[in-house]
């Protein structure tokens, strides 16, 4: 653990803060619920590829953070058979109750800050432990994910 004058911060103000909730973790899948303010109700994934895919769709939806790359391609994007996170009616979850839940597994907050280079910045804390650690790539971010949930 890094200093606690020198560890990131997780800001509670923050319009993308998300609380993730890890269920079950299997050798093929892994299983949990995605909390926002903008939504009272959970959004379920069923990998961590779908993580990504629901939180960079978020992300687009509120403008924050703006992605400094777009996805370009042939076809459109599709998301018809993923869960997605309604904000359009602003938040409705309050800094207490997004905190408030709990995965079977492991809890985390995440807070990116940046999308650039085609992928995530930014600070996750491993709620249990009180650990919170920056990461400067999705693939070191899903690294923190599974080294808090091997070490459980």
């Amino acid at each position: 653990m890094v200093d606690s004058h020198n560890e990131p911060r997780i800001f509670e103000h923050s319009p993308n803060l998300v609380c993730i909730c890890v269920d079950k973790i299997d050798p093929s899948i892994t299983t949990g619920r995605i909390f926002t303010y903008y939504n009272s109700e959970p959004v379920f994934f069923y990998s961590i590829d779908q993580i990504f895919l629901i939180l960079d769709h978020f992300f687009d939806d509120i403008d924050f953070p703006q992605a400094s790359t777009k996805t370009r391609g042939f076809l459109e994007r599709k998301t018809a058979n993923l869960s997605l996170i309604p904000t359009k009616s602003g938040k409705v979850m309050s800094w207490q109750d997004l905190t408030g839940n709990n995965g079977v597994l492991a809890t985390f907050l995440l807070h990116v800050i940046y999308r650039q280079n085609s992928t995530w910045q930014g600070n996750l804390k491993w709620v249990e432990k009180n650990k919170t650690r920056a990461f400067q790539s999705d693939i070191e971010f899903m690294d923190l994910v599974n080294a808090a949930i091997a070490e459980k």
